[in-house]
């Protein structure tokens, strides 16, 4: 779909939504990731987390042939997730998205993106001052002001490696002190660490939202698929799971499904159905925007109230809702 080259196409556990990939053929699809797949940022040195690249796949949930609920929702429940290295308490978790992607499709449209750091840029600023260590340099601004400029000539390369040093000698020498305490193999990672906030647990405990009070198992909902269970006593009133609406569709209808004619839209008849992510997002019925949450929050599945049976939740009702995060997103009330 034409949304598609908007996502993150890495994977995460939990939840998928599949999509049939045009580009592909009828036979092949993409399919959407949340959580870590959509939530942790890009840093050209600092990644920290890998997936399995093999996720669960669940045939045996629904009979293709004989129950109506088939087809709803992925059989693919995500992947496992690795640490690549030690990480502390506090530090934020980075994918790899690939370089080169990153900073040619996503960063297109930024300027001057051609002169952010890569990760070859961050090894070689390492070099440089283990070089400078090894010499005991005398660091003055004159120094400083002489390595800014000898970089500025070297091209988008240099330019790159001159971003990731202080413009100033007591900053400078700042940095010195701080690599005195890392091992030579770390200096690079000293310095990427340095382009980063740098957040405690205290401030995650006052600032952040907790994603893991709910986990992933068969819904008790019959043809319902996967569904959201307590990992923890909830107290009413309290946040389940953050929804962050990371993909935002501006025209609903480029989820529109069409019948195929030699294997391609026919789009100069009625839609036939809609794309399976549509069931996962939220919208309006006079706008044309709809906004996709990026968490666990869309294994919540729906209780409706009134109609009681097979298939629906007990005579209690719903035990979740809904609502604007007016008290944790301040760019909440621009939307509202």
């Amino acid at each position: 779909p034409s949304w598609s080259k908007e996502l993150f196409m890495v994977s995460s556990s939990d939840f998928i939504a599949e999509m049939q990939d045009p580009k592909r053929g009828w036979h092949s699809s993409k399919q959407m990731f949340v959580d870590l797949g959509a939530i942790s940022n890009f840093h050209a040195y600092l990644t920290n987390v890998v997936y399995e690249d093999s996720d669960v796949y669940r045939d045996g949930l629904l009979n293709r042939y004989t129950d109506p609920g088939a087809g709803a929702f992925s059989y693919h429940q995500g992947n496992k997730w690795y640490a690549t290295r030690n990480i502390r308490a506090g530090e934020e978790l980075f994918n790899d998205y690939e370089e080169r992607w990153f900073f040619h499709y996503v960063l297109a449209s930024v300027a001057n993106n051609e002169d952010l750091p890569r990760k070859a840029s961050y090894r070689k600023a390492a070099d440089i001052l283990n070089l400078i260590r090894s010499n005991r340099t005398k660091i003055d601004q004159s120094f400083v002001d002489g390595l800014h400029t000898t970089l500025q000539q070297q091209g988008e390369k240099g330019r790159r490696i001159a971003h990731l040093f202080p413009r100033s000698a007591s900053d400078f020498g700042q940095l010195m002190k701080m690599l005195d305490y890392e091992k030579e193999n770390d200096v690079a990672l000293s310095v990427a660490r340095t382009t980063v906030l740098d957040r405690d647990v205290e401030w995650i405990e006052q600032n952040g939202r907790c994603l893991v009070h709910i986990v992933p198992k068969p819904s008790t909902i019959s043809q319902a698929g996967m569904g959201a269970f307590a990992a923890r006593p909830i107290k009413e009133g309290e946040v389940v799971v953050p929804a962050p609406a990371l993909l935002q569709i501006t025209n609903k209808t480029t989820l529109d499904m069409y019948r195929l004619r030699n294997y391609t839209a026919v789009k100069d008849e009625k839609p036939i159905g809609k794309q399976l992510i549509l069931n996962y997002c939220f919208g309006h019925e006079q706008s044309s925007m709809v906004v996709c949450p990026a968490s666990s929050a869309n294994l919540v599945n729906h209780c409706g109230p009134r109609v009681k049976g097979e298939g629906q939740c007990d005579d209690r009702g719903p035990n979740a809702a809904v609502r604007w995060a007016t008290d944790f997103d301040p760019e909440t009330s621009q939307w509202l």
